[in-house]
């Protein structure tokens, strides 16, 4: 049993991941474009779910229907429940996705103006 000796002699590389770039965006068209990449992951998710859910709906009918002549009819709500419970399952990120997408600066400071009117709207319509 050898035991691996530190060659001191030899210098040690140690590998370091290069950083991604960061996304640079012109002032006034940042938050447009931060909220399009959210919102084309959201819809990419959503795709992929469905496709997903159709995957399991195609196999589970093909297995029905090699099981017993007419299986796939046969079983067609129990084959369509597995497909879209899979669907839902790879799709129960997408509200979360959805609140991120309009947690931006701007869309805070849309809500708060609306707040601050709809307060004086309030304001004006009390009765005294």
């Amino acid at each position: 049993m050898e035991t691996e000796m530190l060659d001191l002699n030899r210098p040690t590389v140690i590998k370091v991941k290069n950083k991604k770039k960061k996304r640079r965006y012109s002032r006034g068209l940042k938050g447009v474009q931060v909220v399009g990449r959210r919102m084309t992951k959201m819809s990419s998710r959503s795709m992929r779910a469905v496709s997903k859910g159709m995957k399991a709906f195609r196999k589970a009918n093909d297995k029905s229907s090699r099981k017993r002549r007419d299986g796939g009819l046969y079983d067609l709500n129990v084959n369509l429940a597995k497909g879209f419970s899979r669907t839902l399952r790879e799709a129960s990120d997408l509200p979360s996705d959805f609140a991120k997408s309009l947690r931006t600066r701007n869309s805070r400071r849309i809500v708060r103006l609306q707040i601050r009117a709809a307060s004086r709207l309030s304001r004006a319509l009390r009765f005294r």
